[in-house]
């Protein structure tokens, strides 16, 4: 939960400027151009380019507000009774794992909720096949939670634990190395949850480079619908300006 809310902290500053971005285009579209357009349409003056690009798209949203938002209410609905499906939910538990950038801090929340929480329970004595069994409940990706079921049968069948895990390929060859070395030692307990506690680390890190990352695109993004939409504003202006001299 903690580490749940590291993440929503990090990644709440990027979507309030989505959002607010959204927000600012939309009053834009709807409010400012339109007026500015019937203006210079009373004039009887043909729009410059960039003026009747972004004039379309404001008569669209103003005209047919309730169609988009009818359109985005559906596709949320959709997505949420797809996501529930066996089918839906494995295609978005295998999109999570091959997204650029942001797979590659889920891996990370995933090895560590596995080796921290699956060590938390070794260490209470609870029984390995148990272990596996809790810990695969809690990892809610379908397919990581079917490696663990596979790695947990190989145990069952007398293999080691690295070796069942190093067979499935969800854990990094290091990560499995260290494992080895803790059952080796009589500590796997020990060591699964110094793995939790290094990926825990690693998390801060990834999400810190992520965010900034995120930052400067978001501005570039905000800065070109804006620009766009200001300079056939100042177009407009400058073209009533010569009509009035």
């Amino acid at each position: 939960n903690l580490l749940k809310s590291k993440v929503q902290s990090a990644l709440w500053y990027p979507a309030f400027m989505i959002v607010f971005a959204i927000a600012v285009v939309i009053f834009l579209m709807v409010s400012i151009i339109p007026s500015l357009g019937r203006m210079f349409a009373e004039l009887g003056k043909d729009l410059p380019l960039p003026t009747k690009i972004v004039m379309g798209i404001s008569n669209v949203i103003a005209s047919y507000w309730y169609v988009i938002l009818i359109i985005i209410v559906f596709c949320i609905y959709y997505f949420n009774r797809y996501k529930k499906t066996e089918e839906g939910r494995r295609k978005i538990d295998e999109l999570k794992l091959k997204l650029p950038v942001v797979s590659s801090l889920y891996k990370k929340i995933l090895i560590h909720r596995f080796t921290y929480n699956l060590g938390i329970l070794l260490s209470n004595r609870v029984d390995v096949l148990k272990s596996f069994e809790i810990v695969q409940r809690l990892m809610r990706n379908v397919l990581v939670e079917e490696n663990i079921q596979k790695a947990a049968k190989m145990v069952q069948e007398g293999s080691s634990i690295s070796n069942a895990l190093s067979k499935e390929r969800f854990l990094p060859q290091y990560i499995i190395g260290m494992i080895a070395a803790g059952e080796f030692s009589d500590t796997v307990d020990e060591m699964f949850i110094n793995i939790g506690k290094i990926y825990e680390n690693e998390i801060e890190l990834s999400i810190n480079s992520i965010t900034s990352l995120i930052e400067p695109i978001i501005i570039v993004c905000m800065g070109f619908v804006i620009g766009l939409i200001v300079i056939s504003v100042l177009l407009l202006i400058f073209e009533m300006n010569l009509i009035v001299k």
